[in-house]
């Protein structure tokens, strides 16, 4: 849940994965991925070494798929400075492995509070909201599964609809999303209302 505490307001704080994440949509050539996946990782290149203090990581992602592209395409995981990686021309995607999980927390945080998704820094904060946050990853396997028992068929995806231009059933599925947000963080020790609800108290406190 995102740090705004007005239920109409309620949201996913998006963060990167700190075990795997996948980055679809990448084109190859018979030797190479294409101009613009690769300029994709050097932008993650950048991001990371700028988060580690350096001005550019030792083996970067680019460097990673230019020298060993015959290797990835061939299934091999291949290390770069910060993330191991494997990739699948079949279905264009790339799997990254964290090397180090720190600094992909420090991008959650740095993008978390520039959204909204987290608190500002020094605020007092529920101790829930910080379990529900370092516990992210394991509640959305739980949320997964949460979600599809609400499907009315085994094939049915819960969350079309989400971003209709049907305002009744963009409602719909919000409200079911939310339902299935707080059915799992409750289940796990963590009162939305509580944390709501403690959030405005010290609001009320520092007014």
């Amino acid at each position: 849940m995102g740090w705004k505490s007005n239920s109409h307001h309620r949201t996913f704080g998006m963060s990167i994965k700190k075990t795997r994440f996948i980055l679809p949509n990448n084109d190859c050539h018979r030797d190479s991925l294409h101009w613009d996946a690769l300029q994709r990782l050097g932008d993650i290149d950048k991001v990371f070494a700028m988060l580690d203090g350096k001005f550019e990581p030792e083996i970067s992602l680019v460097s990673v798929f230019n020298n060993h592209f015959n290797a990835l395409k061939n299934g091999e995981r291949v290390s770069g400075s910060y993330f191991d990686v494997r990739y699948y021309p079949g279905i264009k995607t790339i799997h990254f492995f964290a090397r180090d999980k720190k600094l992909v927390d420090r991008l959650n945080r740095v993008v978390g509070r520039q959204r909204a998704w987290l608190p500002p820094e020094g605020e007092t904060v529920n101790e829930a909201f910080w379990l529900q946050y370092d516990n992210a990853e394991k509640f959305d396997k739980e949320l997964r599964a949460e979600l599809k028992t609400k499907a009315r068929y085994h094939w049915e995806n819960p969350l079309q609809g989400l971003n209709s231009n049907d305002e009744f059933e963009n409602m719909k599925v919000s409200k079911r999303l939310t339902d299935s947000i707080e059915a799992v963080l409750e289940r796990n020790g963590i009162s939305i209302n509580a944390v709501i609800e403690k959030k405005e108290a010290l609001l009320l406190e520092a007014a």
